[in-house]
C-alpha cells in the first residue's frame, strides 16, 4: 500500500475494541486466543504506545530503539548542564570564566536537544 498513511489522531479502548477517540473508527478487536484480561490489557498497552507516538514517524519508530538512545544522552546532557547552573555556589557565579563555562554547556545542551 504505497503512500498509505495510519489513521490519525487517538485511540481508545471501548468493549472489546480498539477505536478512535470520537468512536467512529473500529482500528482492532480482542483476540479468541487471550483471555478478557489479556485483551483489556493488551488494549490499553497498544492505545498508550499509540497515543504518546501520535506525533512521532512511523519511519522514526521503525529504528528504535536508536532515537531514544539519542533522547536519553540529550536529557542526560540538559540535567547535567542544569545541576552545573543550580550547584554553582552564588560566589561562583560573578567568576566570569566559571559563568562562561556554565553558559556554554547550557547552550550545547539546549541546542542538541532542539534537534
Amino acid at each position: 500500500m504505497s503512500g498509505a498513511t495510519h489513521t490519525p489522531g487517538r485511540l481508545r479502548v471501548s468493549s472489546g475494541w480498539l477505536i478512535t477517540a470520537d468512536g467512529s473508527i473500529p482500528i482492532a478487536e480482542e483476540s479468541p486466543h487471550h483471555t478478557r484480561a489479556e485483551n483489556d490489557a493488551n488494549m490499553r498497552r497498544l492505545a498508550a504506545c499509540w497515543n504518546s507516538c501520535q506525533h512521532v514517524s512511523t519511519d522514526l519508530l521503525k529504528e528504535f530503539p536508536a532515537p531514544f538512545g539519542e533522547l536519553r544522552a540529550r536529557h542526560d546532557q540538559m540535567l547535567e548542564a542544569l545541576q552545573k547552573i543550580v550547584e554553582e555556589p552564588n560566589n561562583t557565579m560573578s567568576d566570569s570564566k566559571a559563568l562562561k563555562e556554565i553558559i556554554r554547556i547550557a547552550r550545547a545542551a539546549i541546542a542538541k536537544a532542539a534537534l
